[in-house]
């Protein structure tokens, strides 16, 4: 192991750079402290490959390009990703009411029920609770998938599954308010329901990571019934001795 001044002083200076152009450019808010925070993880990785070097750099690039995701979202990618959850937030959810048979009338993001009427507005579009099931598909598929492309599809599939969970959340709330009492519109499982309606996420999420996962138990029949057919390492050896 050997460090690497060139490459390391090259980025540390860059990142300097891009947080000393945060402070003097005329940005909005969110994007001036974006580019400051993206310079500063820029410093961060130059510090690492000059006290390292490229070589552990590379073995450690899952770990280093995990900190950008420290950096806040831009004000325009942030909008319209929230705005892609709130479509398709409203779009999923007028399936649902159609399918447990409520009537409903929708216009743009508004539903009409009977003696009820809701808006899937851009605070209701599940950005929080999709972030979280993103950096969860993330990590869980570098720990437990090798294949680069099913880490990818993993995390993709994160944005449709919390798109259905949060469909879910406005559905149940609307039949729970109709059907049970129109408090659970306003009440705690509306505010902090979130974290019970994650179980969904979760559990849709372990699933794909099921049919993703390449290793998967292999059964023979023996006289003791199914057993996985993989042995130990070693256990030919010592079988021949």
């Amino acid at each position: 192991m050997s460090w690497c001044p060139r490459a390391g002083i090259a980025l540390m200076a860059l990142g300097a750079a891009l947080y000393a152009l945060s402070a003097a450019a005329r940005l909005p808010r969110i994007d001036s402290l974006s580019l400051a925070v993206f310079g500063l993880v820029i410093v961060w990785v130059g510090g690492f490959v000059l006290c390292y070097g490229l070589q552990p750099s590379r073995a450690a690039l899952f770990p280093l390009l995990f900190l950008f995701l420290t950096v806040p979202v831009p004000g325009v990618v942030l909008d319209s990703i929230v705005a892609l959850l709130q479509r398709g937030s409203t779009e999923m959810s007028h399936v649902l009411f159609r399918a447990v048979g409520m009537p409903v009338y929708r216009e743009g993001f508004r539903f009409s029920l009977p003696s009820l009427d809701i808006e899937v507005a851009a605070e209701c579009s599940s950005i929080r609770s999709a972030t979280a099931l993103f950096l969860t598909g993330l990590v869980t598929g570098y720990a437990v998938i090798r294949s680069p492309w099913r880490r990818a599809c993993l995390v993709a599939l994160t944005v449709p599954i919390a798109i259905f969970t949060n469909a879910v959340r406005i559905v149940t709330l609307c039949w729970l308010t109709l059907h049970v009492d129109r408090e659970f519109l306003y009440g705690d499982l509306h505010r902090r329901g979130g974290a019970l309606f994650s179980l969904i996420s979760v559990a849709a999420l372990m699933l794909a990571l099921f049919f993703l996962s390449e290793e998967k138990p292999r059964w023979r029949h023996s006289p003791f019934g199914r057993r996985p057919a993989a042995t130990p390492a070693g256990a030919s050896h010592a079988a021949g001795k």
